[in-house]
């Protein structure tokens, strides 16, 4: 129970107001609850018409109350009273449960945005390395969970203070029957109490296969073209069937035991209870009394399941917790740093000095890499698949850090800047370029929000985007669909450099930019890109050797290693050259 404590400490510091709202609300629930039981010995006396000493206490207070104000002592009087305090009852429940939930919701925005934070402050390496299924079930369902366990918290405060004020009464009135009561009660219902270990066993069965279920059925999504072009559909769909299976299992076995604690706790209850009844008949205990403690006893007894079953659902919540501060360490064991320095702008180059680099857990990709991009020129890196190319790039990004070496921009350690700063003055297109769910001009202006219409005729015709926006029906405003799928590979990535463009970037990444262009659009955009050299900075990746012909600088890479370089006109030339040799093999 232990991290139970250390997230309600946490959140009670983080939403103070609230809690106290809730707490005056479950006070005054609780209030007007013990009202309900107190107003039943009045109604036993007036329908029984006792007099003299016969009458209750609680009765005489009552009626001493009554004339004080002016009201008349009656049947209708005590009646309208408890039915007063009956419906205040209900509509603190109400406000408490209202107050319940809003926090509730309070901790999920706080989660998921802490999360959220805690994972985009992590360099790349973080997505690379996460399992994608556990990231969306934490996001989609967990968090739920943490959420719903902390509003059963406050529920069980909520509760526990509504038992302290319904076993008042009867221990007033009654403490033989009560001790009698509680003692029954803790003997007929002990074995609930030592379920946690098979709660915590459930509630981790449950995430785990919440998270299985989760990357199936993303990965079965996302692949919808390759299987309906494999003609694997029933494969697929026996696949989900078989984890969501599995994942059902689990989560009937949790929510079983969630809600049967419940279900057998009452029953439970009502047996201590008629004990505690009976041998209050056979002491002779009045009738008022026995009413009062029985009506106590019959509004305790719900209470106490609620506790006894929000600590069950808690024990089984605790899984889902530890996954979600897994991913957060996770995220903060790779974060990027600060770097107090913001980037506005080179003078001269961005350089790496011995840098090498390799994935968790993988050999290494780039082994002592010497290589220097020069301001408002364009540099080109070519070489085999594998070479380690995009793995340049991303360095130079700052998505991950070098293993040895430094990466420097005119002298000083690119870590040394704040990252962001930086690449909010890059422009990227990516091998694959990424396009949201959005219009064409949305998807634009994601890039620079502060683009003027002008800005983006610009960057459309430049990237030659124009002749095929033309036979799109809204133009502009063109739904595109997920990751763009209503548009061509080539219409995509011409799309996504007129998005790299619109920002008028310091540095131009173009990853393979004109890999699924035709000859046409491919000549159109290195007209583009060589007008634009002057202007900025351009680090091109390049399996067709006809984009790079312009670069001021190639670098080959091969394994690792940094092979050859210098100017692509004097490389081609070389006729035992790694660059001569490709582009014979292109050629042929």
């Amino acid at each position: 129970m232990k991290v139970v404590f250390q997230l309600f400490r946490e959140l009670i510091s983080r939403f103070p107001f609230q809690f106290l709202i809730l707490l005056g609300l479950i006070l005054s629930q609780a209030f007007f609850g013990a009202l309900t039981v107190v107003a039943i010995a009045p109604i036993t006396d007036f329908l029984l018409e006792r007099q003299g000493s016969e009458v209750n206490q609680i009765t005489k207070y009552f009626s001493d109350t009554l004339l004080m104000l002016g009201i008349p002592v009656s049947l209708l009087s005590v009646f309208i009273f408890f039915a007063a305090v009956t419906l205040i009852n209900g509509l603190t429940a109400v406000l408490t449960r209202y107050a319940v939930l809003r926090i509730k919701y309070d901790v999920l925005i706080h989660l998921l945005v802490g999360i959220m934070g805690d994972i985009f402050r992590a360099r790349l390496v973080f997505f690379t390395e996460a399992r994608m299924g556990i990231l969306l079930n934490s996001f989609q369902q967990e968090v739920n969970k943490v959420g719903d366990a902390f509003g059963r918290i406050a529920t069980i405060f909520a509760s526990i203070v509504q038992v302290l004020v319904f076993l008042a009464v009867p221990l007033a009135l009654s403490p033989r029957l009560t001790v009698i009561f509680l003692c029954g009660l803790a003997v007929l219902g002990s074995p609930l109490f030592f379920l946690r270990r098979y709660a915590y066993g459930l509630g981790r069965k449950n995430t785990e296969t919440g998270n299985v279920l989760t990357a199936t059925l993303y990965q079965t999504l996302t692949a919808a073209k390759l299987i309906l072009a494999y003609g694997c559909q029933v494969l697929s769909i026996n696949r989900y069937d078989k984890v969501l299976r599995q994942h059902s299992r689990a989560a009937v076995g949790f929510h079983t035991l969630h809600t049967g604690v419940r279900e057998l706790f009452i029953p439970l209850g009502i047996v201590g209870a008629l004990v505690a009844i009976y041998v209050g008949h056979v002491d002779g205990i009045g009738l008022g009394e026995m009413a009062m403690v029985l009506f106590a006893f019959m509004k305790l007894i719900p209470v106490l399941a609620m506790v006894v079953q929000g600590k069950t659902y808690i024990e089984g919540f605790i899984p889902a917790y530890e996954q979600i501060n897994n991913i957060r360490q996770q995220a903060v064991n790779w974060a990027e740093p600060l770097g107090g320095q913001l980037f506005n702008g080179f003078e001269q180059n961005i350089t790496l000095r011995k840098v090498s680099f390799g994935y968790p857990g993988r050999a290494s990709v780039l082994n002592s890499v010497d290589l220097k991009i020069s301001k408002n020129g364009m540099t080109a890196l070519v070489g085999e698949s594998g070479a380690g190319k995009t793995t340049v790039v991303d360095l130079v990004l700052g998505l991950y850090a070098p293993d040895e070496g430094a990466i420097l921009i005119d002298g000083h350690n690119l870590d040394s800047f704040n990252l962001t700063s930086f690449r909010l003055r890059v422009g990227y297109v990516p091998q694959e370029p990424f396009l949201f769910d959005l219009s064409v001009r949305d998807n634009l202006l994601w890039s620079a929000p502060d683009a003027t219409e002008s800005d983006l005729v610009w960057a459309c015709k430049l990237a030659n985007v124009e002749k095929f926006l033309e036979q799109l029906p809204e133009g502009l405003d063109t739904q595109l669909g997920d990751r763009g799928v209503r548009l061509s590979g080539g219409q995509r990535q011409r799309l996504a450099l007129a998005r790299a463009l619109l920002r008028k970037p310091d540095v131009l990444v173009l990853d393979e930019a004109t890999s699924a262009l035709d000859s046409e659009s491919e000549r159109s955009i290195q007209a583009a890109v060589e007008a634009l050299t002057n202007q900025m900075t351009i680090i091109v990746i390049a399996h067709r050797l006809s984009t790079v012909r312009q670069a001021d600088y190639v670098y080959v890479l091969s394994e690792g290693t940094v092979v050859e370089e210098g100017p692509y006109s004097e490389l081609a030339q070389q006729k035992e050259g790694r660059l001569a040799s490709m582009i014979r093999q292109q050629t042929l």
